[in-house]
């Protein structure tokens, strides 16, 4: 930091008094330690700011339910010197006068008593920023914001369904050996791991945000079984017909040890399907609806069920019902669990190029 510094200083003589002697005593003259004020010239010199929070949900944008953090010291480094430091106000905000113009600092919430036990970042890991360039003589760069969450962690069990009813039974055992990979809602791998000779698995120090997983590797013959059949978190199997869970949220601080994979083996079943139109003839601009019905007439339950059906090129995309089942960039209609004798149905809308 550049300035001039002024100090002030008292003295101060102390006294006492002596029960023994029954006496008032004086004490030497004393100087308490001096105290320096730093006189910065804001016109010469360039300052960084922002405001550290709570990021509970991980999207890095401060909501009004995000509560900010008092009392973090904050360092600003050039290379591995240590330039300045400050601590956070009641609005977690900071502010840094003092540095060089158009220079590039490294800015780190690293200060050891601030993750004790009981102090403002206790439990979080380290945190900071790599790169935060101050601006031009007189200037204050702000925006060098930092949310911070506690990890969460997730996790649970791959396991024998043997009655296929998709609910974990107690005398249900686990599946070892099946690879289960933690995906960002973008489609990045984050983290992957195998399930234990129990068939659990678990991540652990996961960053709040959302996710899906996909569950592979299967034992051969074996398929996913049906999805929320008991309605219950804890019993149910999460999973689609190729393992894949829907994209969930991923708090702060979460331990979200309740996803879960049933695998099966198929039996024989005996599947039909039909397709219908609601017009024979169609002009350009007009929109169509394809019916497709599929009916499980075999005596036992179908799990896994998929039909593909693409649409010609002549023909754009509107909507399908119902929603979230049929994906117009593959074709494939993900039917899951078809019960004996009975049927699904999807209609499929689209419009005449």
């Amino acid at each position: 930091m550049s300035g001039s510094i002024a100090w002030n200083s008292f003295a101060y003589t102390a006294s006492y008094y002596d029960t023994v002697t029954k006496t008032t005593e004086t004490l030497l003259t004393t100087e308490p330690p001096k105290v320096g004020l730093v006189m910065v010239d804001t016109a010469t010199v360039a300052g960084l700011s922002g405001t550290l929070w709570f990021d509970d949900n991980g999207d890095k944008q401060k909501t009004a339910d995000e509560a900010a953090i008092e009392g973090v010291t904050v360092r600003v480094y050039d290379g591995a010197t240590l330039v300045a430091e400050t601590l956070t106000d009641a609005a977690g905000y900071y502010a840094i006068w003092g540095l060089s113009p158009n220079t590039v600092y490294r800015i780190a919430l690293d200060k050891p008593d601030d993750y004790l036990v009981g102090n403002p970042l206790a439990g979080i890991p380290s945190q900071g920023i790599a790169e935060a360039g101050s601006g031009a003589a007189g200037s204050m760069a702000a925006g060098y914001d930092l949310g911070v969450a506690l990890p969460a962690s997730l996790g649970d069990r791959v396991w024998w369904d043997a009655n296929g009813d998709g609910v974990q039974d107690a005398d249900e055992t686990g599946v070892a050996g099946v690879t289960v990979a933690l995906h960002s809602a973008d489609g990045a791998v984050v983290a992957s791991t195998q399930t234990n000779a129990a068939g659990l698995y678990e991540f652990e120090s996961v960053l709040p945000g959302d996710y899906y997983l996909v569950f592979s590797g299967f034992p051969a013959g074996y398929v996913p079984t049906a999805s929320g059949m008991s309605g219950n978190a804890q019993t149910d199997s999460d999973a689609d017909a190729v393992g894949k869970t829907p994209v969930f949220a991923l708090v702060a601080g979460a331990h979200a040890h309740s996803w879960d994979l049933g695998l099966t083996l198929p039996q024989q079943t005996d599947l039909s399907l039909s397709k219908s139109v609601n017009k024979p003839q169609v002009k350009r601009g007009e929109a169509v609806v394809y019916t497709l019905v599929v009916s499980n007439t075999g005596a036992h339950d179908a799990n896994g069920v998929q039909i593909h059906d693409l649409l010609p090129a002549g023909l754009a995309f509107q909507s399908a019902s119902p929603l979230g089942e049929y994906d117009p960039l593959t074709g494939v209609w993900q039917v899951g669990w078809l019960a004996a004798q009975q049927s699904r149905q999807l209609q499929i809308t689209a419009q005449v190029r």
